[in-house]
């Protein structure tokens, strides 16, 4: 006597509805490997940009700022003294409180000759800084 009734046997029409949508899915995850991709970077002065063992995209619409190794700051592609740093970020907070800022400084820098730029970002009350680096190379 059987308690239970056999499960019928799966079909091969099961199997080969399964494939359609089975692509469909490698096709979607190659799409967002592609389109999820990082722009490379470019930066109106030769910056040699720290790397970064995390990746994440920086935003599209933003001012940048840069430092040189040699310490010459340029803020969207012109140049700019450093005494005149503080009131060009308090324009721009003044501007938009909201402005993103990229910051694009070169590996070579030292902290001491970061801390005029770091001490004008505080006291400018920007909010949204983005600190600019490439992607470290798995060893």
């Amino acid at each position: 006597m059987r308690l239970f009734s056999p499960r019928p046997r799966a079909s091969a029409a099961n199997d080969t509805q399964l494939i359609p949508l089975i692509n469909i899915i490698f096709l979607m995850l190659i799409f967002f490997m592609v389109a999820g991709r990082i722009s490379a970077q470019k930066t109106a002065a030769p910056i040699t940009l720290p790397e970064a063992a995390l990746e994440q995209a920086a935003a599209e619409h933003a001012v940048r700022l840069e430092m040189t190794r040699e310490g010459a700051l340029l803020l969207d592609g012109a140049a700019l003294e450093n005494a005149a740093l503080p009131d060009a970020l308090a324009r721009l907070h003044g501007a938009d409180p909201q402005t993103r800022l990229q910051l694009a400084l070169d590996r070579e820098l030292q902290a001491a000759d970061l801390t005029p730029v770091l001490g004008a970002l505080r006291a400018s009350g920007l909010a949204h800084v983005e600190l600019l680096s490439t992607r470290k190379d798995a060893p």
